[in-house]
């Protein structure tokens, strides 16, 4: 074989090479497309399900809707979307209205995780108020409410303490914290007297009425001292 032959069979193979290398490449960029129109599809299917989920939801959540709720959007419950806290809240809404505790505890910290997450932020943050009507602290902290009351329920007053503390850091219109953390205090077995200065303490930001109500509610014994304390 000549030099030239050589040079050539070289070349042709090079080009081969060249050629096989440019279709894998054409293969990954088409997969790595056709997963990324994938990806895109599901986001945009679960942001059209939840707001058909929303629309059951709009006026109330009774078993009959919260059982559609569920069956709509739990395949989406971990799709990347914009709508991700606000589909985990309402899962976590249509759990707690079948009383299934566990699972509404898990979707709420859910939506709360998602909420934290610096990543979903700016979405979050809009999404939230065009669709709840809440600024994102005052969301935040209603979930924390909904965590606090499940954990009383499950049998963890000191996380329904914990958590509705919490909340009341960041509203302070928050007003059903005080309530929820006197019910983990009693579920701590601390004293009355520690309640029942959280009850008077109330007193300047929610309405008496409504703190009387709680004081019965939790408390009837202690009654005449509330009334006592609050004059």
């Amino acid at each position: 074989m000549s030099w030239l032959d050589r040079i050539r069979r070289a070349a042709a193979k090079a080009a081969g090479q060249a050629a096989e290398g440019a279709e894998r490449l054409a293969k990954q960029v088409a997969a790595s497309n056709t997963g990324f129109i994938a990806e895109g599809a599901q986001e945009l299917l679960a942001e059209r399900e939840y707001h058909r989920a929303r629309e059951l939801a709009t006026d109330s959540l009774d078993r009959d809707k919260a059982a559609q709720v569920i069956e709509i959007l739990t395949p989406y419950a971990d799709v990347d979307c914009a709508h991700n806290v606000l589909i985990a809240k309402l899962l976590a809404d249509a759990h707690n209205a079948l009383d299934q505790d566990e699972q509404a505890f898990a979707a709420y910290n859910q939506a709360l995780r998602l909420l934290r997450d610096p990543r979903q932020a700016m979405d979050s943050e809009r999404q939230i108020l065009d669709d709840q009507e809440l600024l994102s602290h005052e969301f935040e902290a209603d979930l924390l409410l909904k965590v606090a009351a499940l954990s009383l329920a499950l049998g963890d007053p000191a996380n329904c303490y914990q958590t509705a503390a919490e909340a009341q850091r960041l509203d302070r219109n928050a007003h059903l914290a005080y309530y929820l953390q006197a019910a983990g205090l009693l579920g701590r077995g601390r004293p009355a007297d520690l309640v029942m200065d959280l009850f008077v303490k109330a007193l300047g930001e929610v309405p008496a009425d409504t703190v009387r109500g709680w004081v019965r509610d939790l408390m009837p014994d202690q009654a005449e001292q509330f009334e006592r304390l609050a004059l």
